[in-house]
C-alpha cells in the first residue's frame, strides 16, 4: 500500500481530529499533490475524459460517473478493489449504488448501477495514493469498530459538465447526508466554471434549501485548486454543494469522493471476496488510534 511523508501524515491526522469534532476539515492541494508521482497523476487525470455519462441524471444534472468498491487494510499494508458485478444478459459489468429514501428522497427506490472504474484506473498509483491519504484523514475512532484499521471504501469519480444556460445541479438539491460513515472529496479538475460551493450545517438542516438553512450554516468554502480536499464526518453534519455554471468553453468540474466504513474481521472473512484477515488487526488498530489520540483524538 502507498505511504506518505511524515509532514503529510501529520496534516492528515490533524484534519481527522478536526472533522471528528467539527464535522469537516479542509486540506490544501500542496499537502496532497506533493505526495503523488507526476506521471501517475497525469495518467489519472487523463482518464477523466473517458468517464461515461450518468444515466440517472436529468437534463439539469449533466454528470458522468464511475463507481468502485474495495477494502483498505492498514495493518498488512494492502488495498483490495472489488471485482464488479456482472450482468449476464447484457454482458456488461456494473457497481450497485442505492441511497436511502429518508436522506435522499429524490432518488428513493431508484436502482442505480454504474460502470466501475476500468482496471487501468483502479491500479493507477495516483488513485491508490488518494485512497490511502483519504483513509488516514477519515474521522474514524476506536469506538466505531473492534478493528478500525480495516475499512470498507467506495470510490465515485464524478464529472460535472455544465453547458451555457444549463447548470449542473447537485443531487439532492438540498442539505443532506450521504448514508456514509465518513467521506472525503478531492477536487481533480475545475475549468471555466462558477459555483460548486461547499456548505456544512447541523443535522437538523437536512432536507432544507440553502436559503432556509443559511442562518445555521457552519461553513461555506469552494475548492479551487486540483487536489485540494476536505473530509467529513457524515454522522454529525449535513452538507450541500451549490450548482455549477459554465463560464466558457470546456466547462468542467471533476471530483473523487471516497467514503469509508470500519469493518469487523468476520465481516470480510464471510464476504464473497474471501479475504482472510488476521486477528492481529486489533492490536494494530490500537496503535493507529493511539497515534491519533496523541494529537487530541478521543473516543466518544
Amino acid at each position: 500500500m502507498p505511504s506518505c511523508t511524515d509532514y503529510c501524515r501529520e496534516k492528515l491526522i490533524e484534519a481527522c481530529v478536526t472533522a471528528r469534532g467539527d464535522g469537516y476539515a479542509f486540506l490544501s492541494n500542496e499537502i496532497i499533490e506533493h505526495e503523488i508521482d507526476p506521471q501517475s497523476k497525469q495518467d489519472f487525470l487523463d482518464s477523466i475524459a473517458t468517464v461515461p455519462q450518468e444515466a440517472f441524471a436529468n437534463p439539469h444534472n449533466i454528470r458522468s460517473r464511475w463507481v468502485s468498491y474495495g477494502y483498505v487494510d492498514y495493518v498488512n499494508g494492502k488495498l483490495w478493489i472489488d471485482h464488479p458485478s456482472h450482468n449476464a444478459k447484457s454482458g456488461t459489468t456494473f457497481s450497485q449504488y442505492n441511497l436511502m429514501p429518508d436522506t435522499n428522497p429524490e432518488l428513493a427506490g431508484v436502482n442505480r448501477q454504474y460502470e466501475p472504474m476500468p482496471l487501468k484506473v483502479r491500479e493507477n498509483a495516483c488513485f491508490k495514493k488518494l485512497v490511502y491519504l483519504g483513509y488516514l484523514m477519515s474521522p474514524v475512532h476506536a469506538g466505531d469498530s473492534d478493528n478500525p484499521a480495516l475499512q470498507r471504501f467506495q470510490a465515485h469519480l464524478i464529472c460535472f459538465t455544465p453547458r451555457e444556460g444549463i447548470d449542473s445541479v447537485a443531487t439532492p438539491d438540498a442539505f443532506h447526508q450521504d448514508d456514509d460513515f465518513v467521506f472525503c472529496v478531492y477536487l481533480l479538475e475545475r475549468n471555466n466554471v462558477e459555483g460548486g460551493v461547499n456548505y456544512f450545517a447541523p443535522l437538523d438542516c437536512s432536507g432544507m434549501s440553502l436559503k432556509d438553512a443559511y442562518p445555521k450554516v457552519l461553513c461555506e468554502k469552494t475548492l479551487l485548486n486540483p487536489f485540494s480536499a476536505y473530509t467529513v464526518n457524515d454522522r454529525i453534519v449535513s452538507h450541500y454543494v451549490s450548482s455549477i455554471a459554465s463560464r466558457g468553453d470546456g466547462a468542467a468540474r471533476s471530483i473523487l469522493i471516497l467514503s469509508f466504513k470500519p469493518m469487523k474481521v468476520d465481516d470480510v472473512v464471510s464476504s464473497k471476496t474471501g479475504i482472510g484477515i488476521s486477528r492481529r488487526l486489533s492490536s494494530a488498530s490500537e496503535s493507529l488510534m493511539v497515534e491519533k489520540d496523541a494529537v487530541g483524538l478521543k473516543p466518544w
